[in-house]
């Protein structure tokens, strides 16, 4: 059993058809009725007389045997067929029910029905409110493994109601019955197949996301639930979608991929950061998913609820096989920073590489810029195009990330970002005051020893804020020496603490150069 199949079910067309069945029955009933009193009446001495009179009463009398004795089967079967159709709604209310509780609190439901984690959980070793997000995932778990037991349920008891009255169907010569039918069956016979085929919707590839959400918005969950189950690779990748239907179909390709190709090195690393963002205990979303091109994209938390979202692009040398759970790793200790900071702030955090990232030699060119620009822009309007108000969104750039930044900037509309972060920058192409919003919210961080951000390959070094603009916060680590252009994300790192700051609010506990 498909939960996503059975919750996009067009019961209302079953139902509607079921209701004209019972009709044509009924009508039956009365026609045999009137057909009698007729034939009474024609019987009836000096009513109709004559070597016709006998041969019309003759054809009279075999019709109304023939249809007296269609009638109670097909009674019999209409009644049938009214149940069937209650127990199928039961079990389509089931699994829409299933979805959605899923959807909300983080929790997987394959296409077979597994739901991923499960009720039990282990909450050794972690922080009170680790656990306790945790254990409400598990509840959440229980809760849709219970709804998914009641849709199998409604499913079977429909199903063998069908299976009971397929005498009646081969009697009245209904074809395409057989000891195995069940929903799609009935749609069938009932000539429901007409209506679902009318009910094809149009997506609108290609628009704005504000237009794409106001049109997902207005679509019903049946609608919803139906459009992932058959274009999982559209609904996935389509930037106004909302976050909890994106992470539903693109897990279903993930686990596509998965059966197609148990090894495949990309799926597997993308199911792998999958299981490094669970280790928080919050929701988390596969928010882009583009085998094709090997893009993805993981947030840790509720990007449909957060009030604050933070959108992690990356650097040069960066790819999904190589580096999406340490990419990821970087989101949650992001994350887990921004609960310290202020633990009633709402935040998501969304590890991006969603765009082909250069390697050293391709670093100080901006080609892959200007490629990566306009997928970013589509992702950050994406996310604040929420019906009800986006959320608080802070654009954080680490090294050539921050060259894509610059370039989505000069995209058309604005970025739709509140807040822009940039750290290890070899140059950005912009000043802080073409980034579209107020040139203090652009905050510019630079660790020692990163001789990256000292490059200046693509202009004015960001941390000479005295000509660049913007705010210069503090970056630095406990490196002594090394790499400093790794360091950021690191706990002792100023920047870590700075961006989890800016990413809830507190712009006074900044630690300014």
């Amino acid at each position: 059993m498909n939960p996503y199949v059975v919750a996009a079910w067009d019961i209302g067309s079953l139902r509607a058809a079921s209701a004209r069945f019972v009709e044509i029955a009924e009508s039956t009933r009365n026609w045999v009725t009137r057909g009698e009193a007729v034939r009474a009446a024609l019987a009836a001495p000096g009513a109709w007389d004559g070597v016709g009179s006998l041969a019309g009463l003759t054809d009279l009398a075999g019709w109304l045997g023939v249809t007296a004795r269609s009638g109670p089967p097909l009674s019999a079967l209409a009644e049938g067929i009214v149940e069937a159709v209650g127990w199928y709604g039961q079990a389509q209310q089931a699994a829409a029910g299933a979805l959605r509780t899923a959807a909300a609190s983080g929790v997987a439901v394959s296409a077979q029905g597994d739901v991923t984690p499960g009720a039990q959980a282990d909450t050794t070793g972690m922080a009170p409110e680790q656990a306790a997000a945790v254990l409400d995932r598990a509840a959440a778990a229980s809760t849709v493994l219970a709804e998914l037991d009641r849709c199998r349920e409604a499913t079977a008891r429909a199903d063998a109601l069908l299976r009971s009255d397929i005498g009646q169907f081969l009697a009245l010569g209904v074809p395409g019955f057989d000891a195995s039918s069940g929903f799609v069956d009935l749609a069938l016979a009932l000539n429901v197949t007409g209506n679902l085929a009318s009910r094809t919707l149009a997506v609108p590839v290609g628009a704005d996301p504000e237009v794409v959400a106001f049109w997902w918005a207005g679509l019903s969950l049946d609608e919803q639930l139906r459009l992932i189950n058959d274009s999982p690779e559209l609904i996935g990748g389509l930037d106004g979608v909302s976050a909890w239907a994106r992470d539903l179909a693109n897990r279903a390709v993930l686990e596509e991929l998965l059966r197609a190709n148990p090894l495949d090195p990309f799926a597997l690393s993308v199911a792998a950061a999958l299981q490094v963002a669970a280790t928080t205990g919050q929701p988390v979303q596969l928010y882009l998913l583009d085998p094709e091109q090997e893009l993805a994209g993981i947030a840790v938390g509720d990007l449909d609820t957060a009030d604050g979202v933070a959108i992690l692009v990356p650097g040069m040398n960066t790819i999904v096989t190589a580096d999406m759970s340490a990419h990821v790793g970087d989101a949650v200790q992001l994350w887990e920073t921004t609960q310290v900071v202020d633990p009633t702030g709402s935040v998501a955090v969304l590890a991006w590489i969603g765009y082909d990232t250069p390697n050293t030699a391709q670093a100080p060119f901006g080609f892959h810029a200007e490629w990566g620009a306009p997928a970013l822009a589509a992702t950050v309007a994406g996310v604040a195009a929420r019906p009800g108000g986006g959320p608080k969104t802070t654009v954080i750039a680490h090294s050539y990330g921050t060259v894509v930044t610059g370039k989505a900037a000069q995209e058309p509309g604005p970025l739709g970002a509140d807040a822009v972060v940039l750290v290890g920058s070899p140059g950005v192409g912009v000043r802080a005051g073409e980034f579209e919003v107020p040139a203090e919210e652009v905050y510019v961080g630079e660790a020692d020893w990163d001789l990256i951000a000292d490059a200046a390959w693509h202009g004015v070094d960001p941390s000479e804020t005295w000509l660049y603009g913007g705010t210069c916060i503090e970056a630095g680590s406990q490196r002594l020496f090394g790499n400093g252009h790794t360091a950021y994300y690191e706990p002792t790192s100023a920047a870590l603490w700075n961006m989890a700051y800016i990413v809830q609010g507190h712009r006074a506990n900044v630690a300014r150069c």
